[in-house]
């Protein structure tokens, strides 16, 4: 998942044993994050209900940005009050 969904929320697919099943990620969701889709899951062993589907959430960092990607979280950076000092991607000694 991008860092984007987890920040804005968005509504993604999740395939579970029983098909699969639109789901609405909450803005703000945090990495690692365990959500649960009730009866979603493997059916009981002796029962006729089903058990429940969990979602765990692992969010991927971009390795590489456009210029107009970088540029927007640069500025996203400063309208957050954020004084970061980005590293070179190369260091001469």
């Amino acid at each position: 998942m991008h860092v984007l969904q987890a920040i804005l929320g968005d509504e993604i697919s999740v395939k579970t044993v029983h098909g699969e099943v639109k789901f609405k990620l909450p803005a703000g969701t945090d990495n690692g994050a365990v959500f649960k889709l009730k009866e979603y899951g493997a059916p009981k062993v002796g029962t006729s209900s089903k058990g429940d589907h969990l979602i765990k959430i692992e969010i991927v960092m971009p390795k590489k940005l456009s210029k107009k990607e970088r540029e927007l979280y640069e500025e996203l950076a400063k309208e957050s009050g954020l004084d970061i000092k980005p590293q070179n991607k190369w260091i001469f000694g």
